[in-house]
């Protein structure tokens, strides 16, 4: 099958993949499937998605790519926090020439089946080029998604097989200057959306000589309430509760709950660390120190309100998919 056919039927199916069109049916399983998802997180990760299918984009990105000699069983496990997360591999591995076994996370297989299906009434090529499947069989490279216990499960059961795997990653904003309001509305986003769950969430908060977020809680007490899921409200309460008894020092807001810290780290929902240095230098160095656990840093590499919102060639832990399976 020839690249430019498959660039071509993503771009077709722009004009049906989108929240409006989902069926209900298939919106109800998804509910149903993952607890933590909501009509407006569907909507979001849906749009995110269909801003990749612009066909400038998918030739500057793809058909730099020589065709591979002999095609692979490539497999993917896909994880489940952020609804259709493993669509851009499933992407990748089609348009570099593979065929792709599918093993989606339970919480997150209705999506995906519906995004299969679409693609295929456009190209009935991807009917036997992409497999939805309970059990990977016979692949040749594995692309993993998930936490780091369960990194060293795909490690144990996929032992001889050469693979990606991707582990628990945070991001953070770099905040070195006054920002713009819709700036400090944009970090919300990047904060709260999908619940915090996903790698892209900024999580820290890096402050840079004397700038503070004070307006940021003003921005927070005018998001939207309809966006945040009930169970991440409780899981605030749940938390400012269990810091009280430890007698532990921390900003509680409805939203959030803000805590100094000496260092970036990972942290329960809901809970964010401010770290204040005096200089860029110091700043720039944790950002160096601690480059393979961040995802993404908001205000250096992406604009503010950006982070969930990756380009297509904006690879997740800064690994470059297309090259690798190109090479395989």
């Amino acid at each position: 099958m020839q690249r430019i056919a498959l660039i071509e039927s993503l771009v077709r199916l722009s004009d049906h993949f989108s929240y409006e069109k989902l069926p209900k049916e298939v919106e109800k399983r998804a509910l149903q499937d993952n607890p933590w998802f909501t009509p407006y997180y569907l909507a979001q990760a849906i749009e995110g998605i269909r801003f990749w299918f612009d066909k400038e984009k998918l030739e500057s990105l793809f058909l730099s790519f020589a065709p591979v000699e002999k095609s692979i069983e490539l497999g993917i496990i896909t994880a489940g926090n952020i609804p259709l997360v493993g669509v851009h591999d499933v992407i990748c591995g089609v348009l570099i020439g593979h065929r792709v076994q599918v093993k989606a996370s339970r919480q997150d297989f209705a999506l995906m089946e519906w995004f299969i299906d679409l693609w295929s009434e456009e190209l009935e090529y991807i009917n036997s080029t992409v497999k939805l499947t309970s059990s990977l069989q016979r692949i040749e490279f594995l692309i993993g998604t998930g936490s780091n216990n369960t990194s060293r499960y795909f490690d144990s059961l996929f032992k001889d097989i050469p693979k990606l795997i991707r582990k628990n990653r945070f991001s953070i904003a770099l905040i070195n200057r006054n920002l713009h309001d819709f700036e400090w509305e944009g970090l919300c986003e990047d904060m709260l959306l999908f619940n915090g769950l996903g790698c892209r969430n900024v999580s820290n908060l890096l402050l840079v000589g004397g700038n503070s977020i004070d307006p940021l809680f003003k921005k927070m007490a005018e998001y939207p309430i309809l966006h945040i899921h009930p169970h991440y409200l409780e899981r605030i309460l749940f938390e400012s509760t269990r810091k009280g008894v430890m007698n532990q020092s921390f900003h509680s807001t409805p939203l959030g709950i803000f805590q100094q810290s000496n260092s970036v780290k990972s942290t329960e929902m809901g809970v964010f660390n401010v770290i204040k240095v005096s200089t860029e230098e110091e700043a720039l160095r944790i950002l160096q120190q601690n480059k393979d656990q961040i995802q993404v840093v908001v205000g250096e590499e992406v604009e503010f309100g950006q982070a969930q919102r990756p380009e297509i060639d904006d690879f997740a832990d800064g690994i470059n998919t297309t090259k690798i399976l190109s090479s395989l």
